[in-house]
């Protein structure tokens, strides 16, 4: 039953709780604080490794691309001794082909020595 009191709430006088309460706030505040300048270490200290991750890679490129000039210098110097050399290239190819007639003549000429012989030699027993 209703006695007819009513309890109106009032609010609390500062305590030892509200006290707690601030420096649980404060310490919270503090520690998010210390959280995230840790992640801007982290991110910065990230951020550096990247810079001189590209700064080893600007490196060897730069060194790739020197290298591939210098190739590129190189076969030029190749190509135009090449075209040099080619009349004469040719010129060992039918010395090449002349040598393998050559071969070729000097085989048929032993083969027809050799039968020549051979009749030679069975007119002598005659």
């Amino acid at each position: 039953a209703d006695i007819g009191m009513s309890v109106e709430a009032k609010p609390a006088a500062p305590t030892e709780s509200n006290n707690e309460k601030e420096a649980a706030c404060a310490e919270m505040f503090e520690k998010i604080v210390h959280y995230v300048e840790g992640e801007l270490t982290n991110t910065t200290a990230q951020y550096g490794l990247l810079k001189e991750l590209n700064e080893c890679a600007t490196k060897d490129y730069a060194e790739m691309t020197e290298y591939a000039a210098n190739v590129n210098t190189e076969m030029i110097g190749l190509t135009e001794k090449y075209e040099k050399l080619r009349p004469h290239f040719a010129a060992v190819d039918e010395l090449s082909e002349a040598v393998e007639k050559l071969q070729v003549a000097a085989k048929e000429l032993d083969a027809y020595t050799r039968r020549l012989e051979a009749k030679f030699k069975t007119l002598d027993r005659r």
